[in-house]
Protein backbone atom coordinates (compact mmCIF):
# COMPACT_ATOMS: atom_id res chain seq x y z
CA UNK A 1 0.00 0.00 0.00
CA UNK A 2 1.34 3.57 -0.89
CA UNK A 3 1.47 6.25 1.56
CA UNK A 4 -0.23 8.91 -0.47
CA UNK A 5 -0.90 10.85 2.47
CA UNK A 6 3.05 11.83 2.95
CA UNK A 7 3.05 13.33 -1.06
CA UNK A 8 -0.33 15.06 -0.34
CA UNK A 9 1.17 16.62 2.72
CA UNK A 10 4.23 17.71 0.91
CA UNK A 11 2.25 18.93 -1.87
CA UNK A 12 -0.05 21.36 0.26
CA UNK A 13 2.87 22.59 2.59
CA UNK A 14 3.98 23.75 -1.21
CA UNK A 15 0.72 25.23 -2.12
CA UNK A 16 -0.26 27.21 1.05
CA UNK A 17 3.67 28.49 1.40
CA UNK A 18 3.68 30.29 -1.73
CA UNK A 19 0.66 31.99 -1.20
CA UNK A 20 1.70 35.32 -0.10
CA UNK A 21 -1.99 36.62 1.14
CA UNK A 22 -2.15 33.61 3.58
CA UNK A 23 1.77 34.16 4.63
CA UNK A 24 1.08 37.46 5.38
CA UNK A 25 -1.48 36.20 8.35
CA UNK A 26 0.10 33.09 9.64
CA UNK A 27 4.09 33.29 11.04
CA UNK A 28 4.51 29.63 9.44
CA UNK A 29 3.09 26.12 8.58
CA UNK A 30 4.45 23.27 10.63
CA UNK A 31 4.28 19.57 11.00
CA UNK A 32 5.52 19.65 14.53
CA UNK A 33 4.89 22.61 16.07
CA UNK A 34 8.61 23.53 17.47
CA UNK A 35 8.86 24.89 21.15
CA UNK A 36 8.41 28.84 21.93
CA UNK A 37 6.73 29.31 18.49
CA UNK A 38 5.56 32.70 18.15
CA UNK A 39 1.69 32.51 16.89
CA UNK A 40 -0.10 32.92 14.37
CA UNK A 41 0.75 29.73 12.92
CA UNK A 42 -0.64 27.09 10.88
CA UNK A 43 -0.07 23.19 11.69
CA UNK A 44 -0.94 20.10 10.05
CA UNK A 45 -2.37 18.56 13.20
CA UNK A 46 -4.15 15.10 11.71
CA UNK A 47 -3.94 13.75 8.32
CA UNK A 48 -5.08 9.63 7.46
CA UNK A 49 -5.64 8.05 4.24
CA UNK A 50 -8.38 5.02 3.40
CA UNK A 51 -8.24 3.17 0.43
CA UNK A 52 -11.33 3.62 -1.90
CA UNK A 53 -12.07 -0.50 -3.52
CA UNK A 54 -11.89 0.75 -7.58
CA UNK A 55 -11.31 -1.91 -10.58
CA UNK A 56 -8.14 -0.83 -12.27
CA UNK A 57 -7.02 1.66 -10.66
CA UNK A 58 -5.75 2.66 -6.83
CA UNK A 59 -7.81 5.29 -4.96
CA UNK A 60 -7.81 6.80 -1.41
CA UNK A 61 -9.18 9.08 0.35
CA UNK A 62 -7.37 11.22 2.33
CA UNK A 63 -8.31 13.67 5.08
CA UNK A 64 -6.34 16.57 6.94
CA UNK A 65 -7.20 18.24 10.00
CA UNK A 66 -5.48 21.58 9.64
CA UNK A 67 -5.48 23.94 12.83
CA UNK A 68 -4.67 27.75 13.00
CA UNK A 69 -3.77 29.10 16.42
CA UNK A 70 -3.29 32.32 17.31
CA UNK A 71 -2.83 34.50 21.06
CA UNK A 72 -5.29 36.88 19.48
CA UNK A 73 -8.09 38.03 22.31
CA UNK A 74 -11.37 37.09 19.66
CA UNK A 75 -11.89 34.70 16.53
CA UNK A 76 -10.94 37.48 14.21
CA UNK A 77 -7.39 36.13 13.58
CA UNK A 78 -8.41 32.47 13.30
CA UNK A 79 -11.18 33.08 11.21
CA UNK A 80 -9.43 35.25 9.10
CA UNK A 81 -6.96 32.42 7.94
CA UNK A 82 -9.65 29.99 7.94
CA UNK A 83 -11.68 32.11 5.17
CA UNK A 84 -8.29 32.14 3.24
CA UNK A 85 -7.48 28.37 3.63
CA UNK A 86 -11.10 27.90 2.36
CA UNK A 87 -10.62 30.27 -0.65
CA UNK A 88 -7.08 28.44 -1.79
CA UNK A 89 -8.64 24.72 -0.96
CA UNK A 90 -11.97 24.05 -1.39
CA UNK A 91 -13.15 22.34 -4.61
CA UNK A 92 -9.58 23.53 -5.30
CA UNK A 93 -6.25 22.37 -7.88
CA UNK A 94 -3.47 20.44 -6.09
CA UNK A 95 -0.37 19.04 -7.79
CA UNK A 96 0.64 15.95 -5.84
CA UNK A 97 3.78 14.12 -7.36
CA UNK A 98 2.64 10.93 -9.21
CA UNK A 99 -1.02 11.62 -8.09
CA UNK A 100 -3.97 13.21 -9.70
CA UNK A 101 -6.58 14.63 -7.04
CA UNK A 102 -10.12 14.30 -8.32
CA UNK A 103 -11.50 16.01 -5.86
CA UNK A 104 -10.73 18.47 -2.72
CA UNK A 105 -13.14 19.85 -0.63
CA UNK A 106 -13.43 21.48 3.04
CA UNK A 107 -15.76 19.63 5.02
CA UNK A 108 -16.22 21.35 7.91
CA UNK A 109 -14.29 24.39 10.22
CA UNK A 110 -14.78 25.51 13.86
CA UNK A 111 -12.80 28.04 16.00
CA UNK A 112 -12.32 27.52 19.74
CA UNK A 113 -10.54 28.63 23.24
CA UNK A 114 -7.79 26.50 23.90
CA UNK A 115 -4.65 25.97 26.35
CA UNK A 116 -6.38 27.29 29.48
CA UNK A 117 -8.22 30.21 27.70
CA UNK A 118 -4.76 31.08 26.49
CA UNK A 119 -5.39 30.36 22.71
CA UNK A 120 -7.56 30.81 20.00
CA UNK A 121 -7.40 27.97 18.16
CA UNK A 122 -9.24 27.56 14.40
CA UNK A 123 -9.50 24.24 12.37
CA UNK A 124 -10.43 22.94 9.04
CA UNK A 125 -11.32 19.44 8.04
CA UNK A 126 -9.71 18.85 4.63
CA UNK A 127 -10.96 15.93 2.44
CA UNK A 128 -9.36 14.93 -1.13
CA UNK A 129 -9.91 11.62 -3.54
CA UNK A 130 -6.43 11.22 -5.00
CA UNK A 131 -5.80 8.57 -7.80
CA UNK A 132 -2.65 6.89 -8.69
CA UNK A 133 -0.99 7.91 -12.08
Amino acid sequence: MSLVMQAVQQALISKLTGDAVLMDRVAAIYDTVPQRSAPPYLQIDQIEQETIPALGENLWRVGMILEVWTDAQGRKTALTVLERLQALLHHGALSVSGYTVREMRVEGAGCALAQQATRMVGSMELMLIVAEN
